[in-house]
């Protein structure tokens, strides 16, 4: 097995800047695997494959300005999505996004397509 990975998307007027220092600063207080690996981009600079590629072109994606990749070495797409999910819902009780999230989802390739983690 290679590596799982999803993507967190959501729209936030925090800066870049101070969601990756809050992501780097408070990553103790998440109880997720030290293993993932979470990257933070503006969603118009993501890259991936042509399925990725179309997910976030759809209109409800296209509207979210952030998204965070996390990769799990050697576990399924479906625990990289649980991961970030427990991720994201840390970070957003400790305030590192400053206000509330008005648009998020969490998606993970299955079965050839991308799917939201409900």
């Amino acid at each position: 097995m290679d590596k799982g990975k999803a993507y967190a998307f959501f729209s936030c007027s925090t800066s870049k800047e101070e969601i990756q220092e809050g992501i780097e600063k408070e990553r103790g207080h998440c109880k997720i695997s030290e293993e993932l690996e979470v990257i933070l981009e503006e969603t118009k600079n993501l890259k991936g494959d042509s399925d990725l590629m179309e997910t976030a072109k759809k209109p409800e994606i296209r509207k979210m300005n952030y998204v965070i990749e996390a990769s799990y070495p050697g576990k399924g797409n479906i625990d990289a999505a649980n991961q970030l999910a427990i991720m994201m819902i840390t970070y957003y009780n400790i305030r590192i996004f400053k206000e509330e999230l008005h648009s998020k989802t969490i998606r993970y390739k299955r079965g050839g397509k991308y799917i939201t983690r409900n």
